[in-house]
């Protein structure tokens, strides 16, 4: 048992053990129970934490996503030139959709009742990366970033093509080496000028 754990850590070790078995059962058949057990606490526990599985299941989902998102700020956030940060994030993103590989479409569908939540909280997250992505396009070397490729539609486009890319592999497309498709992506956006350019 955990029962000495700060508040904080507690519920931490809760949402963790969520992402576990929500991860494995689904929304439907994760039990709350053992959620408790893989945590090392009582049921009654989560309960002081969330009202219901539904509660529980949406803040495990934001946990996710916050920690996703911090992930993938480091990798843009890094020492390196604007193509070495997005090489690195989109290898960190490729790693993190392998994650999901697999899963049956039940697995991460989210439950029926809080699908408009869900919905709101993966908007956020895609928001907050693209405006990480378009930052690091405003700020790119010029001769790496086309003159007339605007910052935001740049992160747009490499959002998207990530995002096609792993959709393909998610719904049983060939694997694919997540360094050598970062590279081909942002080979796509960021070339270097021509001298006279």
């Amino acid at each position: 048992m955990m029962a000495n754990l700060p508040k904080g850590d507690k519920r931490e070790k809760i949402l963790q053990a969520a992402a576990e078995v929500f991860g494995i059962a689904g929304f439907h058949e994760a039990r709350i129970e053992e959620i408790a057990e893989r945590a090392g606490i009582g049921k009654g526990t989560i309960y002081l934490y969330f009202k219901d599985k539904q509660e529980l299941y949406l803040a495990m989902l934001q946990y996710q996503l916050a920690s996703m998102v911090e992930r993938l700020r480091l990798r843009l956030e890094a020492s390196g030139t604007a193509v070495e940060r997005l090489t690195g994030f989109l290898v960190e993103f490729f790693v993190l959709v392998r994650h999901y590989r697999g899963l049956p479409a039940s697995q991460v569908r989210p439950p029926h009742a809080c699908e408009e939540r869900c919905r709101g909280l993966l908007l956020a997250a895609r928001q907050t990366i693209h405006q990480m992505l378009t930052q690091v396009f405003r700020t790119a070397e010029e001769e790496t970033i086309p003159e007339d490729l605007e910052p935001g539609f740049a992160a747009t486009v490499l959002l998207g093509m990530a995002q096609g890319l792993a959709m393909d592999y998610l719904l049983g497309g060939n694997d694919f080496d997540p360094l050598s498709a970062a590279q081909k992506l942002v080979h796509l956006l960021c070339r270097k000028r021509d001298a006279g350019g």
